[in-house]
């Protein structure tokens, strides 16, 4: 599929499993909480957005969603995560970046906070496929 970067170039984009590295807890909820919800559906994980380094959580194909599972790190400055203050603003910008990008190819997006119940994640996700 063709998708507009974050740049505005035009590229084909072909996202595949990113490099195994070990899951999050919230992470892996959110692959089971999948499974549930749609058993024969294709998950992706750890996708690269294109002209970037920056990965995506969770990649739905069939429903061209982009879902993102939030830690603390994402919401709270932490020293366990951000060692500096630019780090955390940092985070900050690379998570505007890639909902702008499912937004400039009109992905559905779904940010997931760890801390939130099965039953808004499920919500959500419901809403980011229509």
């Amino acid at each position: 599929m063709l998708v507009k970067t974050l740049n505005d170039m035009e590229v084909p984009w072909n996202p595949k499993e990113g490099k195994a590295k070990k899951r999050s807890k919230p992470h892996q909820r959110c692959i089971d909480l999948l499974t549930k919800m749609f058993p024969a559906c294709v998950i992706v994980n750890e996708v690269t957005i294109p002209g970037t380094r920056l990965r995506i959580d969770i990649w739905l194909p069939m429903y061209k969603t982009i879902l993102e599972v939030d830690g603390i790190q994402h919401t709270t400055k932490s020293s366990f995560f951000h060692e500096h203050n630019c780090d955390f603003d940092q985070q900050k910008k690379n998570d505007k970046m890639k909902e702008e990008f499912a937004r400039r190819n009109n992905l559905g997006f779904a940010r997931l906070d760890d801390d939130e119940p099965d039953s808004l994640w499920q919500d959500k996700i419901l809403k980011a496929i229509q």
